[in-house]
């Protein structure tokens, strides 16, 4: 498997940038890189309109962040129902998924069984 397959994410603190910031690069078929589409990226790229994330989980064909007001926002694959938005439907862009609550944790996205 090269290097391209494999979905890189990254949540960027410092003083170079904002604090939950997101980059992503890496292969992208399903929407995983949250960039609005489904083109793969070789160097990293700022995933845009995603701020404040306290915490990422990403697996090889979606992702999840959760957002320091507690929201959580998901996108990818979603044959399994893993966004949790109550349906089967592959989403790109992310979505916010609904009904969940204080949350301060997220845990690490398992890929397909």
């Amino acid at each position: 498997m090269g290097l391209f397959m494999v979905l890189v994410i990254v949540l960027m603190a410092g003083s170079a940038c904002a604090a939950g910031d997101v980059w992503t690069w890496g292969y992208n078929g399903y929407g995983q890189l949250g960039s609005g589409n489904s083109t793969g990226r070789y160097t990293p790229g700022q995933v845009s309109g995603l701020t404040g994330v306290t915490a990422i989980a990403g697996a090889y064909d979606h992702s999840i962040a959760l957002k320091s007001d507690g929201t959580v926002w998901a996108w990818g694959a979603n044959d399994y129902g893993q966004l949790g938005e109550g349906s089967l439907t592959y989403r790109c862009p992310r979505l916010h998924v609904t009904g969940l609550t204080c949350l301060t944790a997220i845990p690490r996205a398992r890929d397909r069984p």
